[in-house]
């Protein structure tokens, strides 16, 4: 009984951890560490420069493709949990952009190709990730990167309501070719 109550108070303490937002929007959206941000999710400093954008959400939450593209890869690692990477329709010059979806449980498998709005995962159960405790604060890192691991690339130059303004997904929404939505629905 105890170690149930102890571990429902960590994960809602964990979960309003990350749902101060940090990062002011319009949306909706709880953007817990935006892109270079030196502020984590759970409000201490992190030792480098943050290389995505953190969505906060509790576990469970749909976790939905950004853009147009194609599953490259899904797995899990000890640090990362779950995630999945897809090539995506973005070009920076002639060489297409992945998206990076980290922190989650994927739903889809390698091939299968995604339009904005597909549901590609969800916000996964984090415990269990092995570097650090701030990864059980659930939420989604989203990157954009010129290869399936490094190389990152700032996502706020690709939204589809222009630079710096994040958008948020609608049923029936057309999304330009080379332009993204949040990963998350508002």
């Amino acid at each position: 009984m105890f170690k149930k109550t102890l571990a429902a108070t960590v994960a809602l303490i964990a979960l309003s951890a990350c749902q101060t937002t940090l990062v002011s929007t319009n949306t909706g959206l709880n953007l817990c560490s935006d892109y270079e941000d030196s502020t984590s999710c759970w409000g201490g400093n992190r030792y480098r420069r943050h290389t995505g954008i953190d969505f906060g959400g509790s576990v469970g939450t749909k976790v939905i493709s950004s853009t147009y593209g194609e599953v490259f890869y899904t797995g899990y690692s000890r640090c990362s949990g779950g995630y999945a990477i897809i090539k995506t329709d973005i070009k920076k010059g002639i060489t297409p952009l992945y998206a990076r979806y980290l922190h989650v449980k994927p739903q889809v498998q390698a091939g299968q190709r995604v339009r904005p709005g597909d549901v590609i995962a969800s916000v996964g159960p984090l415990m269990g990730t092995s570097c650090l405790s701030f990864r059980n604060i659930p939420h989604v890192h989203f990157e954009l990167g010129i290869t399936k691991w490094k190389n990152d690339v700032n996502p706020h130059k690709y939204w589809t309501n222009g630079p710096n303004n994040v958008t948020c997904f609608r049923k029936g929404m057309r999304v330009p070719k080379g332009k993204m939505v949040a990963p998350i629905q508002c």
